[in-house]
């Protein structure tokens, strides 16, 4: 990476997510661009944190559960000046850095989301999926809407929208990229699709 590329900070919430979380983290070490990624466990009861452990040392335990507390936390003690928040059963692209690099090569992007589809649907999923992500991204033209398995936003606009709503027990995600819009372009990443479980 050339020396004023931005780097990159993945943050991952978690609980009770040891059925997954190796298998995204293992991912992440091997991507080519250097990354920085933070695990951040709401108190998981399995060997959730004790995986975690195994990929990065920056595996953080918060008290209190809450997905918007975690990110939000998370994102404090980033030191990347992009963030990607990433869900622990989400399949992202090898050049996934890449492309969120370059879409925030342009100064007045603040936040971003892509496509996301399950990782092996049914055929009445595969159609909701398709439909979901095609109303997101006519959405992300005149009103900002993103979903959380896959977020990135710029730190500075994060810090300065106040991150996630912790109050909020759903749609935080929604409120944010929101939010975030009224301070510049939250784009939809065409060139990028990753899979959930």
């Amino acid at each position: 990476m050339k020396a004023n590329t931005p780097t990159v900070s993945v943050i991952i919430p978690t609980f009770q997510e040891e059925k997954y979380i190796a298998a995204i983290l293992s991912k992440l070490i091997n991507i080519k661009s250097s990354i920085e990624i933070i695990v951040v466990d709401g108190k998981s009861e399995d060997n959730t944190v004790e995986i975690a452990k195994r990929f990065t040392n920056r595996v953080y335990q918060i008290q209190e559960r809450g997905i918007s507390k975690a990110r939000n936390y998370g994102a404090r003690r980033a030191n990347g000046d992009v963030l990607v928040f990433l869900d622990a059963d989400v399949n992202p692209p090898p050049n996934f850095v890449e492309t969120v690099l370059k879409t925030f090569d342009d100064e007045t992007v603040v936040g971003a989301t892509c496509y996301i589809m399950p990782a092996r649907p049914r055929f009445i999923e595969n159609m909701f999926f398709l439909f979901y992500n095609l109303l997101i991204r006519l959405c992300s033209s005149f009103k900002s809407h993103s979903r959380g398995e896959f977020f990135a936003v710029r730190k500075r606009e994060f810090l300065k929208a106040n991150g996630f709503d912790e109050r909020m027990p759903c749609l935080e995600d929604h409120d944010l990229a929101y939010r975030l819009s009224k301070r510049g372009k939250f784009v939809f990443i065409k060139e990028l699709t990753v899979y959930e479980s």
